[in-house]
């Protein structure tokens, strides 16, 4: 099954007449994506930075020699995973449940916020009903995709996608994936976005969730796999170097007098 996608995009794709409505649909979701983000930190045109990251990996340019990667189902997971984080924020919990499901049945790498939201309704930290119901259709559905999957797969083919040398340059790869610099940048502002999340957010396991998912590079080498991860490292991670930089201004005139 891992050879297959999760089916929940092609299905809106077949509805759509062309591959340049899908790319017009990419598009809006991609601007959705960055007005959703902009209401996860305190200084908002950080959702521009979101929105730009996911066009430029989107890549529209077929005569330059580079493949349209808009169908892309990471892609497509953005926006309910930032939406499901914005509702967890706002404790909305019926909407953060629907929203964590739905990014899982486009993606099911998005599933972190899914299954840290069951976790903790099972604990009692958070109302069980709207997770745990999400995440009863999130595994019914992916039974389903699975045995619908296996049969198109020859016996050798999973095992063949998980013998890839892992190297240790996996994780940061993942947590910079499509960032400038990624191997350093990426690492350095995923550590200030996990201190952002824990600091600012009140249900704080279920928003770090998607900062979870580098760690899956320890196992299997799928840096693509950061699209999912970047948008948050890139919103908590700058939002907290600003308010470090913000606070040594307001201390430097300070100690100078």
């Amino acid at each position: 099954v891992r050879a297959y996608r999760m089916p929940t995009s092609f299905y809106l794709f077949s509805l759509l007449p062309s591959d340049i409505a899908v790319w017009y649909l990419f598009v809006a979701l991609a601007g959705v994506s960055g007005v959703v983000a902009s209401y996860l930190v305190r200084r908002p045109p950080l959702g521009i930075a979101v929105t730009a990251y996911l066009l430029s990996l989107g890549m529209l340019q077929f005569e330059s020699g580079w493949s349209a990667q808009f169908m892309t189902t990471e892609l497509w997971a953005v926006a309910p995973l930032l939406g499901a984080v914005l509702m967890v924020q706002n404790r909305r919990w019926w909407p953060a449940a629907a929203l964590a499901l739905t990014a899982m049945l486009i993606r099911e790498t998005a599933a972190t916020v899914l299954i840290v939201g069951v976790v903790m309704a099972g604990l009692g930290k958070v109302p069980r009903k709207p997770w745990l119901i999400a995440f009863a259709l999130g595994a019914t559905g992916y039974l389903f995709h699975a045995r619908a999957a296996l049969e198109h797969i020859e016996p050798d083919v999973g095992e063949g996608l998980l013998a890839e040398v892992v190297s240790a340059l996996s994780v940061p790869q993942m947590m910079g994936f499509g960032l400038p610099g990624m191997l350093v940048i990426g690492p350095l502002l995923w550590i200030f976005a996990l201190r952002y999340s824990m600091v600012e957010h009140r249900h704080w396991p279920i928003t770090i969730a998607p900062l979870a998912l580098p760690f899956a590079g320890l196992v299997i080498d799928r840096e693509y796999w950061g699209i999912l991860v970047v948008p948050f490292v890139v919103l908590w991670g700058i939002d907290r170097v600003s308010d470090l930089v913000a606070q040594k201004r307001r201390v430097a005139p300070a100690l100078a007098d």
